[in-house]
């Protein structure tokens, strides 16, 4: 992860108490997170390696008794969504890292729990994140991921109505609105979606549908995605993202929460390590 980005992660309690799915695992995916998780653990205190902050993977880790590092580029980010967590973190071991280094033991762990890490890391580097996960992993290890992939352009331009009535009629987390024209913003050519980009859509969108409490209300939910500028994230189409995975790992599974409108597009992974 850029230490351009660092900021951004440093204030992610505010960040992340105004988001919505899919910016943060809804409730079935962390469901799903967890049955994964369990099947694995059962019974035996495993090590895992939580990446990013994100207070609903450490809080599984740590209810099932596991041995839990969590990682992230920001310290402060680790330490303050400890706020939102349920279970005792007084055990948990902080790593500050940007995930392509990480001074971890080899074949020490036996799950990585990751949400939406792939994306916030420049494609070139890709390659080696999935490699250095692999090696810190051991021989039985698994990496449990949700990673988006890009639906096709034509399907988000077609319903794109369906998500901004959802979010006006509040059905929907206004997040996924931003996200729709963020998918809109698409460059192909370094398979990347821009922030900046999706605001300036958002604002000419806005502009011009104000009129409504419904878009008033959406209009200051959507604020919170100004601090993000000019962010990018990269993102693949479903086939090859899944062929950089398996390069590493072996694809168990696929699943898919079902409580928001982009579930289909942010697939739950179970990997095992492939040595």
């Amino acid at each position: 992860m850029s230490e351009l980005y660092k900021p951004y992660w440093d204030k992610t309690l505010d960040v992340r108490t105004a988001v919505g799915p899919p910016a943060r695992p809804s409730k079935t995916e962390v469901k799903i997170f967890e049955s994964l998780l369990f099947k694995i653990v059962k019974k035996k205190q495993a090590k895992v390696l939580v990446l990013g902050s994100t207070p609903e993977l450490r809080d599984l880790a740590l209810k099932y008794k596991c041995e839990v590092t969590s990682a992230d580029i920001s310290l402060e980010a680790l330490i303050k969504l400890r706020s939102l967590m349920k279970q005792n973190w007084e055990n948990e071991i902080l790593v500050r890292d940007n995930w392509l280094h990480m001074p971890l033991k080899h074949s020490h762990y036996d799950i990585i729990l990751g949400d939406l890490i792939l994306e916030n890391l420049y494609l070139h580097d890709w390659n080696k994140f999935l490699m250095k996960s692999r090696e810190i992993l051991n021989k039985n290890g698994y990496f449990i991921l949700r990673e988006p992939f890009l639906p096709p352009i034509s399907e988000m331009r077609s319903k794109i109505y369906s998500v901004i009535e959802g979010c006006r009629n509040q059905r929907e987390h206004p997040t996924a609105l931003f996200i729709a024209f963020l998918y809109l913003t698409y460059n192909y050519s370094e398979n990347s979606i821009n922030a900046r980009q999706a605001r300036h859509l958002l604002k000419l969108y806005l502009k011009n549908n104000i009129r409504t409490a419904g878009m008033r209300r959406l209009t200051k939910n959507l604020l919170i995605w100004q601090r993000w500028g000019g962010k990018k994230w990269f993102i693949l189409p479903q086939k090859m993202l899944e062929q950089k995975l398996s390069k590493y790992f072996i694809i168990k599974g696929r699943y898919f929460g079902r409580d928001h409108f982009f579930s289909k597009y942010f697939p739950i992974y179970l990997l095992k390590v492939k040595k």
